[in-house]
């Protein structure tokens, strides 16, 4: 008779932590990515604009959030 070992259970976790850091690095670089995009699009439109109406859009700016409104 003989005896057979089943670790079914660890080989699973093990396939999902295997998983995870395959994963991992590429869905943090989708969010990174665009936020990084975001800010740099934002900072060249607001020099544009402050460009083009001064001191207008400087006050204007001032009175207003950002991006997220009543937050930044």
């Amino acid at each position: 008779m003989s005896m057979v070992v089943r670790a079914s259970g660890l080989v699973a976790i093990l396939g999902a932590m295997i998983g995870v850091f395959i994963v991992l690095p590429a869905a943090l670089l989708l969010i990174r990515h665009p936020i990084y995009w975001f800010g740099a699009r934002i900072t060249l439109e607001e020099r544009m604009l402050e460009d083009q109406f001064g001191d207008a859009y400087r006050t204007y700016r001032l009175q207003t959030k950002r991006l997220i409104p009543f937050v930044y």
